[in-house]
Formats: structure tokens, C-alpha cells, sequence
């Protein structure tokens, strides 16, 4: 007896058994089925249609970003150019002329004069070495990076040996881990490296400069460090440490600018990894530094 049904789509397969015809098998979709079926296939469409936009959507957006981010790099690009040559024009013609009169007309000048153009050729400096200072901050965060195999070692030699050199008044010795290589953009890492390295001499006692540069496993991720036997530093203001513009010690004691270690700090950030420090008054400091590629 034959059974009908009110369906709207049907499939039927034969059935062998051993290469010989059995039967046939029939499976249908019955009507009271399909209107759901449908409104499925119809949910799906619209959140493929929803995903499509929402992709859509953010295509923009994020071409929309990368336009304003390279007009934000040329903008700071002219800046930069505007600091290195508008301000810097008037400070140099400062420096001569006080450097000039010092030489020239030293005899003419009391004391007391010669103090005030001693004073305005080294505020002149600073400022010259501060706004050097600005320009590699601002572009050891925008440059782009140009991964390399770098011995970090080969570099630290070659600041050691330079610091030598132009440091004949001190006793530096050091103690150099060879062939320590990470992967990274040589330039910047040199840069970091310099500032690392100047700081350990200058606030290491002249007679005895004595500098460590290794790696370290005591930490969960493989580091780096330079040591120095210097003053060291009050680890309780270590929060204002790698902040642009401060400085835990005298500028008349020790010079400088205080954007070093926040030039480091931004170095390091930009290859993946982390700066911390410890120190204890009289006991000299130790930087540890992380990246996230080592070889």
C-alpha cells in the first residue's frame, strides 16, 4: 500500500547488497518542515550580510587611522626639523659670540662678566643637549624598525673603549659577556646601549669605574644587564626613574638633561620588551633590560 506525503523536496539512492539491487531508499523534507528551515537559512544570510558590513566598517576606520597617524608623523617630522634648525640657529649664534667675547675681550671684563658669559655659554649647551636629547626621544618612538641580527657585546666594547679614550682621567675597567645577540634594530638598541653606558661612568668615582655587562636567568623571561659600582640612587623615588625631565640627582653635582633613561625605556618598549632598576646608595646600580626576541 502506497503511502503519500506532502513534501516539498525529496532524494532517492538505490540500495545494493554484494553489487545486486535491493531496493530504494527515499528521504523527503515534509512542508510543515520548511518554513522553519527557511527562517534559518534566512538568519544566516542576514548575519553574514551584518559581518560584511561590520568588516566593511572597520576597513575604514582603520584606513581612516592609518591616514591620520602618517599626517601625525609628518606633523612631528616638521617639528623636529623646526627644533633642529629654528632653535638651535639662534643658540649657536649665542655660544659664539659669548665664546667670542670671552676670548677677545677677556682683559676688557671684570670678574664678575666673565661669570654672566660663562654662565649664558653653558645654559646655551644645555639647551642645545636637551633639544638633541627631544629629537632622538621623538624619533626612537616613530622611526621604523629594522630587525637585524645584534651583539649587543660588539657594541658595549666599542662604547667602552670610545669612553676610554675620551676619558683618559678615569680608571674604567669592565667585565663584557661575549657574544650576547638579540634581534633587533641596531641603531635604536645602540642608542639605548650609549645612554646605559654613559650613565654607569658618570656617576662611577673616576678612580675606580668599573662596569659589568651580562644576561641573567633569575628573572621568568631571559634579561640583560649593566652594572656599575657607582653612587647608586634612593630606590624611593625609582617611580620618577624613566620619567622625561627628572632627574634624582644635582645638575651641579652631575650633569645632565634627564631624558636618557625615558629614551631607553621607549627603546626597549618598541622591541617588546621591559627596563627595571636596582640600586642602593653608595652600592652602585644595576639596569636590567628585556626584549622580545633573543637568539
Amino acid at each position: 500500500m502506497k503511502r503519500r506525503y506532502d513534501s516539498l523536496s525529496k532524494y532517492t539512492a538505490p540500495m545494493d547488497l554484494r553489487e545486486k539491487l535491493i531496493g530504494l531508499g527515499e528521504v523527503s523534507i515534509q512542508k510543515s518542515y520548511y518554513p522553519e528551515l527557511q527562517k534559518r537559512i534566512h538568519e544566516l544570510e542576514q548575519a553574514h550580510q551584518e559581518i560584511q558590513q561590520l568588516n566593511t566598517d572597520l576597513e575604514a576606520r582603520v584606513n581612516q587611522r592609518t591616514m591620520q597617524l602618517e599626517m601625525a608623523n609628518k606633523e612631528l617630522e616638521a617639528f623636529s626639523y623646526s627644533v633642529s634648525h629654528d632653535l638651535k640657529a639662534p643658540l649657536r649664534t649665542i655660544n659664539g659670540f659669548s665664546k667670542a667675547l670671552l676670548e677677545d675681550y677677556a682683559e676688557s671684563l671684570n670678574e664678575e662678566a666673565q661669570d654672566y658669559l660663562l654662565r649664558i655659554r653653558k645654559a646655551s649647551l644645555h639647551m642645545g643637549n636637551l633639544i638633541d636629547s627631544l629629537l632622538v626621544l621623538s624619533r626612537s618612538a616613530r622611526s621604523d624598525l629594522s630587525m637585524v641580527r645584534v651583539n649587543l657585546s660588539q657594541i658595549i666594547c666599542e662604547l667602552i673603549e670610545k669612553s676610554k679614550t675620551e676619558n683618559r682621567h678615569r680608571k674604567i675597567q669592565c667585565e663584557i659577556e661575549q657574544n650576547v645577540i638579540v634581534r633587533g634594530d641596531e641603531s635604536l638598541l645602540r642608542i639605548a646601549m650609549t645612554n646605559l653606558i654613559e650613565n654607569a661612568i658618570k656617576y662611577s668615582p673616576p678612580e675606580n669605574t668599573y662596569i659589568q655587562f651580562g644576561t641573567t636567568d633569575d628573572t621568568s623571561r631571559k634579561a640583560y644587564f649593566i652594572k656599575d659600582c657607582g653612587i647608586g640612587f634612593n630606590m624611593q623615588y625609582y617611580d620618577r626613574l624613566f620619567t622625561p625631565f627628572q632627574r634624582l640627582h644635582n645638575d651641579t653635582d652631575i650633569p645632565g638633561v634627564g631624558i636618557g633613561l625615558a629614551t631607553v625605556r621607549r627603546i626597549i618598549a618598541r622591541h617588546g620588551g621591559e627596563i627595571w632598576a636596582e640600586s642602593k646608595i653608595g652600592d652602585g646600580s644595576t639596569f636590567f633590560f628585556s626584549t622580545s626576541e633573543c637568539i
